[in-house]
């Protein structure tokens, strides 16, 4: 019995902690935005580079390519 008033107790105090700071979910959610974000950023980054070394791994060096003509 006293281990369901204290989830009563604990559950009251989240609301109206989140009734008197409204913010402080949206505070969270743009913070897991932003961590998404910077993950597709640093995605992509990785992406970009792998895509330049692919290139230049299939070309070699451009004058090497041009020393037959």
């Amino acid at each position: 019995m006293s281990l369901i008033a204290v989830a009563v107790l604990t559950a009251g105090c989240e609301s109206q902690s989140n009734a008197q700071n409204p913010g402080r979910a949206a505070q969270r959610a743009m913070a897991a935005r932003a961590a998404a974000q910077q993950e597709n950023s640093d995605q992509s980054q990785a992406n970009l580079m792998r895509a330049q070394q692919d290139v230049v791994n299939r070309d070699g060096n451009a004058s090497r390519n041009l020393s037959g003509y």
